[in-house]
């Protein structure tokens, strides 16, 4: 459960990256290169599976 709401809030506050980000791109001028962050959302995702293996440990002990 509490895995689900992490999930949920990262992606909730992607979503919202990524939506300020493409106005504020929409506002530039002229021709605009768009980062890479493949390298850092493949560290996210591993703290994020991290996080909730130690989340679920957690949880399995107070069961």
């Amino acid at each position: 459960m509490v895995t689900i709401g992490i999930l949920s809030l990262l992606i909730a506050v992607a979503a919202v990256y990524g939506i300020s980000n493409f106005s504020q791109t929409q506002a530039k001028s002229g021709q605009v290169t768009v980062p890479d962050y493949s390298a850092q959302l493949d560290s996210l995702k591993s703290q994020v599976v991290s996080m909730n293996s130690k989340i679920d440990s957690i949880s399995n002990k107070l069961a």
